[in-house]
């Protein structure tokens, strides 16, 4: 069994030339992917189209649980596979030529899945619900996490201004809500060796939220001033406010599960970076 990716909360193995299968460790991600990939499957039929590959939903895989890699996973997907590398894994071996690339293609793809899903909001709203997890998640478990065990008394009280911030914005957020990946980042990126974009993968958290908000991954990566050029130029409005409040948080949030979970640190996930990001949204 070939594994070809890991994230928190599942792992993608290679099945066939076309096709992967991705094993959860919950029962409710591995359904919910379902549903999204489903919804959106109906989409591309009606020729929604983002410039890249979203993959196809294929089959859920029987009942039971399989045992891959010292852990137990409850629910299987097979799906589509997109061919490719991680761009998280593939950009530190990138010149300034690649990763320029990558951030264009970034930035064309979010464009037009923020602009053509305008058309069909109104349609995921009656089947899923109007809630912004993104926005929850990000006040409540990352803001929520650095507030109550961040060891930095100055970096928490900065990350709860930033939540504050946010909080404050809810309304103006979702008056601008619009469909989005929600975990739009360079893990969930799969490149070519010339740093285009193949596809984009890991959809269980696809849903609504503020166009800025589902940028705030990127804004601390190499790719960030391409993706934002190319955004703008093709007449998106970036609030760069809630951008960077939200990748504030995030950056203060990523040492803290780093540390629980025994994961190593990229190089952009530093203090530093915390505090240049903090220093943008201010």
């Amino acid at each position: 069994m070939k594994i070809l990716g890991k994230g928190h909360g599942g792992v993608v193995v290679a099945d066939s030339a076309g096709a992967v299968k991705k094993f959860y460790l919950s029962r409710a991600y591995g359904q919910s992917e379902e549903q999204h990939l489903t919804f959106l499957g109906g989409l591309q039929d009606q020729g929604f189209s983002i410039g890249c590959t979203i993959p196809r939903f294929l089959e859920a895989v029987g009942k039971g649980t399989w045992e891959i890699d010292g852990k137990t996973y409850v629910y299987c997907n097979r799906m589509e596979r997109i061919p490719g590398v991680s761009a998280q894994l593939a950009i530190p071996d990138f010149n300034e030529r690649q990763i320029k690339s990558l951030g264009k293609d970034l930035g064309n793809i979010i464009f037009a899945l923020h602009a053509q899903s305008k058309t069909y909001t109104a349609q995921w709203k009656n089947t899923f619900g109007q809630e912004d997890k993104l926005l929850a998640h990000i006040l409540k478990d990352k803001a929520g996490q650095v507030m109550r065990e961040g060891p930095d008394k100055s970096v928490n009280a900065r990350v709860k201004k930033a939540a504050s911030y946010l909080q404050s914005q809810c309304e103006s957020i979702a008056s601008e809500n619009t469909l989005s990946h929600l975990d739009y980042s360079l893990s969930n990126t799969q490149a070519s060796h010339t740093g285009h974009v193949n596809g984009l993968v890991d959809w269980g958290d696809f849903g609504l939220t503020h166009p800025a908000l589902s940028l705030y991954q990127l804004a601390s990566r190499p790719v960030w001033p391409h993706v934002k050029r190319q955004y703008e130029q093709l007449g998106g409005l970036i609030r760069e406010d809630i951008t960077y409040a939200a990748a504030a948080i995030n950056l203060a949030w990523v040492p803290i599960i780093c540390a629980q979970l025994g994961l190593p640190l990229e190089p952009e996930e530093t203090q530093e970076s915390f505090e240049a990001m903090y220093a943008r949204f201010e």
